[in-house]
């Protein structure tokens, strides 16, 4: 059980502790007044204050100035540590608001990174070296729940997403989708097909609850028909290589479909259905407050 004494101790006031520290630093009251803004009498009185509450004398005076009695030795090397700890932490918490420091934890795709975010990336830490940016992959299916719990400081992700009331989006950019083949199937090329007409050809999706294999299942649902993958995958340009080796249709963004369309390695098939325009797409949580260097690369975005 504490003694009446110890439960003293706690409720001293800080600012007691903060003039005798001055005190002590400058080994004089009257310089130690002058630099806290405060009468004299009002530092005398506080240490006189201090002393009581303690219960021993911390300062010997002479007409030179004050010294330090074993008790306010002590103290004020304890008081010196911990004021020193204190200047630190204001210090990090300047570098926070400044953006000198900080860390931010973004989700992405392959999509958003490689055609959007990184010249973002690369300007941001251009401008803030000290930040720490820690990206992991994503998807809408694990994005939402990762920035409710404070997982992910932001998310960028191409559309279709799931919606949810918590979580804030805004489209960054438009993007495209397309239905290809590879050169084995060759004869889709020509005239307009129904997807669900397509459904006996094997397809190559990526993995449920991927941008991509949402989108690719809402169009077959819209056609009247289900997709069975005659495989799935988790990686796009694992889908692009296994559709341009003739294992399979399958829809990509055509961002990752541009280059084999030219090379002649992938063709596309047209489909009756009006293929829907997307978007990549910034995600951030309602409910969790960013931090200021998160706050600052979303405005970076958003500019």
């Amino acid at each position: 059980m504490q003694s009446e004494r110890e439960d003293a101790f706690v409720a001293i006031s800080y600012d007691y502790y903060k003039v005798f520290y001055s005190v002590a630093e400058y080994g004089n009251i009257s310089i130690a007044a002058r630099e806290l803004f405060l009468a004299q009498s009002t530092v005398s009185r506080t240490i006189q204050n201090l002393e009581r509450e303690l219960d021993c004398k911390l300062l010997a005076r002479s007409t030179q100035g004050v010294k330090l009695t074993e008790a306010g030795d002590i103290l004020y090397r304890h008081l010196k540590a911990a004021f020193e700890h204190i200047h630190v932490a204001e210090d990090r918490i300047d570098n926070i608001r400044r953006l000198n420091e900080g860390l931010i934890r973004i989700g992405a795709s392959e999509l958003t990174l490689e055609f959007f975010l990184l010249p973002y990336l690369e300007k941001f830490k251009r401008d803030h070296p000290k930040v720490n940016v820690r990206l992991s992959y994503s998807n809408p299916m694990n994005a939402v729940p990762d920035l409710l719990s404070g997982l992910l400081d932001m998310a960028v992700l191409a559309s279709p997403l799931i919606e949810h009331d918590s979580i804030w989006t805004s489209p960054m950019m438009d993007i495209e989708y397309s239905f290809v083949g590879g050169p084995g199937f060759y004869k889709l090329r020509d005239g307009i097909h129904n997807l669900k007409d397509l459904m006996e050809y094997p397809f190559i999706c990526m993995e449920k609850g991927m941008s991509v294999r949402i989108y690719a299942d809402r169009m077959a649902q819209e056609a009247g028909s289900l997709l069975h993958p005659e495989c799935e995958v988790g990686s796009m340009p694992l889908l692009i290589s296994m559709i341009q080796a003739n294992l399979g249709l399958g829809f990509a963004p055509a961002l990752h479909t541009e280059k084999g369309l030219k090379e002649g390695t992938l063709f596309s098939i047209r489909l009756e259905q009006e293929f829907q325009q997307e978007s990549i797409c910034l995600l951030t949580s309602r409910t969790i407050h960013c931090n200021n260097a998160t706050l600052g690369f979303i405005s970076m975005l958003l500019d």
